[in-house]
């Protein structure tokens, strides 16, 4: 999968991470949450410096992961991208003197991976941190951002995989195998 993510060119990147920012942005549990875990996309992950940007703008309540260990990270809210220091990989994360939220107080978590299916499944860069991040966040609506071309028919999964709830590509955002965290149709 990631030789197949470093065989697309930049302008593809450059077109899939705003039309997949686009389709989030569009999403009514998106706009209605108050609380919002996002990532700093770095390498072929989305960029989402303007989706935090934009967040940030709108008066939500705007966290980013912040690694406290191997395979261990928390959520700490910023007010602005001015509070981020190089961390751990040299990802911009928000600083030490910053503190952490409960990650029962997140409504919804934005979630990079190399590639998602539409069962949940989401394969990361190897580390753990969002499986061990998310099994304490159970309350949070977990939204994997995916590239179309880079979505299987089914990913390999085992007991401490935490799936997704909805994958959003630049094409559709698909509720992923969690019914009774879909929203009510009709209501």
């Amino acid at each position: 999968m990631r030789e197949m993510e470093e065989s697309l060119d930049q302008d593809f990147f450059d077109l899939s991470d705003a039309q997949i920012l686009s389709q989030l942005q569009g999403l009514p549990e998106y706009r209605d949450a108050h609380h919002v875990m996002l990532f700093w996309g770095v390498g072929k992950e989305v960029r989402t410096e303007p989706l935090i940007l934009r967040a940030l703008e709108a008066g939500k309540h705007v966290y980013l992961p912040r690694v406290t260990g191997p395979g261990e990270m928390e959520a700490v809210e910023i007010r602005s991208i001015e509070e981020l220091v190089p961390g751990t990989f040299s990802i911009p994360e928000p600083s030490k003197d910053l503190k952490a939220a409960p990650p029962g107080a997140l409504e919804l978590v934005v979630v990079p991976g190399v590639a998602f299916d539409f069962r949940g499944g989401r394969l990361g860069r190897g580390g753990g941190y969002y499986d061990r991040f998310l099994a304490h966040a159970p309350g949070a609506l977990r939204v994997g951002l995916a590239r179309e071309r880079l979505i299987l028919r089914e990913l390999p999964m085992c007991e401490l995989d935490v799936k997704m709830d909805l994958v959003v590509t630049e094409l559709r955002a698909v509720w992923t195998g969690a019914p009774e965290r879909a929203p009510a149709i009709g209501v």
